[in-house]
């Protein structure tokens, strides 16, 4: 680096050294730096948007097949009832109180249905499967109408079954071991609502008709969106989604 002497005074060159692209020797580490850290960005940010493998369908088939043979479903389902049965015990003199039911996997097992069909829906095998009426009662559901019946309480089904099943649904419900329910609602043929949209405004309805709905029991988390319910119970369902 060049200086200037004049007398005892030293004097330093005001103009540092270029490098590249006209600049300063001493920024050239902190642009290389810079540039380094905007590649490793971009880097990491490209991994962050990979997705993952999911879980292999065969796998996942198995453990949910080991899930209800080794017991887990009936303790968890059961679990899960006893709340809402304590939940509707405490309080046992409340006017027009009523509790709501879903119909498929949280009042009648599907489960041997979905297990034969191999976790697959075609509508026109699971319709023929259904007109048979055999679905067996989900123990703890039943636990829970029975004692709605004994305090006074009405029982709402509000299923996702069309209209036209209404015969075949009664017949299996009675079946199962389910009397003098108050109301079962189904869709309407050709209905397109989602189950969430249609199942809050049925319980809607129930509520306009005076009643207070104590407990509201399903599988999907559809069954108990949108409100119109002091207390919700999601039974389990590892086995398929209804939005």
């Amino acid at each position: 680096m060049m200086a200037c002497y004049s007398g005892n005074a030293t004097y330093k060159n005001s103009t540092p050294a270029m490098g590249w692209k006209g600049i300063p020797m001493k920024n050239r580490f902190n642009v290389k730096a810079g540039l380094f850290l905007a590649v490793c960005a971009l880097l990491l940010s490209g991994c962050a948007s990979t997705r993952v493998e999911p879980a292999n369908l065969g796998l996942l088939k198995n453990e949910i097949k080991d899930y209800y043979s080794d017991g887990d479903y009936e303790k968890e389902a059961a679990r899960i009832g006893g709340e809402a049965l304590a939940r509707l015990k405490a309080c046992p003199d409340k006017a027009h109180a009523a509790i709501v039911l879903d119909i498929d996997d949280t009042s009648l097992s599907t489960y041997q249905q979905v297990l034969a069909a191999d976790f697959a829906y075609e509508p026109t095998v699971w319709n023929a499967w259904a007109s048979q009426a055999v679905a067996p009662a989900i123990e703890p559901t039943l636990a829970l109408v029975n004692q709605a019946l004994a305090q006074d309480t009405a029982v709402f089904f509000i299923t996702g079954r069309a209209e036209n099943l209404r015969e075949i649904t009664e017949k299996n419900l009675l079946h199962a071991g389910y009397t003098n329910w108050t109301s079962l609602i189904m869709k309407p043929d050709g209905d397109k609502r989602s189950a969430d949209a249609y199942k809050t405004a049925e319980r809607k309805k129930i509520t306009e008709m005076g009643h207070t709905i104590v407990v509201n029991m399903g599988d999907q988390e559809s069954d108990l969106a949108g409100g119109y319910a002091e207390y919700t119970f999601k039974l389990p369902n590892p086995c398929y989604f209804i939005p």
